[in-house]
């Protein structure tokens, strides 16, 4: 029988695979939004050479899905050099997706795979710390997977306009998956880190951040709140278990 931190471990590979099945990421928000109120990131139990394994299974999950992600972005942006064929041209991207999606799902498995392995050679009291760390990386992976996901589907959709205006959305997609993996291998590891939405923006500054690490991070949005060109219109600064969330439109 599965102890219970491999069965949180599958739980989260569960949610995972079902967002990308679904290409909805809404199961996973709700989680988040669910746990937020009782979030743990204690993990001082936990040696720090093995907390620094975990967050490389979940940095490597990253770094392999951008891999796969720019491998489709070349194989569609191939078709500049072929003679414009709108079937052969949905065909090929459709196999390109569903290819990035089949990879998406091993990465994720690989990664419980080899999390599973370091944590059972640790100290039992610690194993649970260990898949939290585990599981709150996942969650940061999530996030840019979700990037990923929508990147994928910016590129299929313009298919249905016969590839109209796909080159510039696939350069816009991939500069967006580079950003997203770079906030969350930054966020992940202890590094500050800036998600941009289609409106709001949120920055991510570690907890051990000081206050004036904050206020040169507020700074330049305060001095933005009149101004006449991209003003700001909200400013939101709270400091969380996960670090300084300061959040503005």
């Amino acid at each position: 029988m599965a102890a219970s931190w491999e069965n949180q471990i599958d739980e989260r590979v569960a949610l995972a695979k079902l967002c990308f099945a679904t290409q909805t990421f809404t199961p996973f928000h709700v989680l988040v939004a669910q746990q937020f109120s009782t979030f743990s990131d204690d993990t001082s139990n936990l040696d720090p050479e093995a907390k620094l394994q975990i967050d490389k299974i979940n940095t490597d999950v990253i770094d392999s899905g951008r891999d796969h992600y720019k491998a489709f972005s070349d194989k569609v942006e191939s078709l500049k050099g072929q003679q414009p064929d709108q079937e052969a041209w949905e065909q090929t991207i459709d196999d390109a997706a569903a290819e990035a999606k089949a990879k998406s799902d091993k990465i994720i498995d690989d990664a419980a795979a080899t999390a599973k392995g370091v944590i059972q050679k640790l100290p039992e009291a610690t194993r649970q710390s260990a898949a939290e760390t585990f599981k709150n990386g996942m969650n940061k992976v999530l996030v840019f997977f979700e990037t990923v996901w929508n990147g994928i589907k910016t590129v299929v959709n313009a298919v249905v306009q016969f590839i109209q205006n796909l080159w510039g959305k696939i350069r816009s997609a991939w500069e967006a998956v580079q950003n997203a993996a770079t906030a969350a291998w930054n966020w992940i590891t202890g590094g500050s880190s800036y998600f941009s939405g289609s409106q709001a923006k949120v920055a991510i500054l570690p907890v051990s951040a000081s206050v004036p690490d904050v206020h040169n991070q507020v700074k330049p949005l305060l001095e933005k709140i009149n101004s006449k060109v991209n003003p700001v219109t909200r400013l939101s600064i709270k400091k969380g278990p996960d670090g300084w969330i300061i959040d503005h439109d």
